[in-house]
């Protein structure tokens, strides 16, 4: 039972997510409050030229993000969004096509399944520097 639940909750590299991919695309959004109203500031879907995406891999393969015990549930639901979200779509070899939302409080949503990412704030900041947002 330990052995499982060791393989279960064993952190997984984020760039693993992108093996056999042909094209990236990100988005990049901020949330808040600005004079009592909700804002959400976001970038259109920015496809990633083959530099940008290595350098995207680059910084992906430097994170991990672990199973929760509700990851198993599939309904994509996160209560810890925070200020900033990323949002990676890929297109994939012989696979289907998946959206990936990394979240600044640690959070990341695959195939509407719930991860944690620690650090994931300090990635998302290396994103931005390869897509140039500030």
């Amino acid at each position: 039972m330990i052995i499982c639940a060791g393989i279960y909750f064993r952190p997984m590299t984020i760039s693993s997510l992108f093996d056999d991919v042909t094209d990236i695309k990100i988005s990049y959004s901020t949330l808040g409050v600005s004079d009592g109203e909700t804002y959400i500031d976001s970038t259109d879907y920015y496809p990633l030229t083959e530099g940008e995406k290595v350098n995207m891999l680059s910084v992906l393969s430097r994170y991990t993000y672990e199973r929760k015990l509700s990851t198993f549930l599939p309904n994509g639901f996160s209560n810890r969004i925070g200020n900033e979200v990323v949002m990676l779509y890929t297109e994939q070899r012989e696979k289907e096509s998946q959206v990936i939302y990394i979240s600044s409080l640690g959070e990341i949503i695959v195939n509407n399944r719930v991860y944690t990412a620690k650090n994931s704030w300090k990635m998302i900041e290396e994103m931005k520097d390869i897509i140039g947002v500030r």
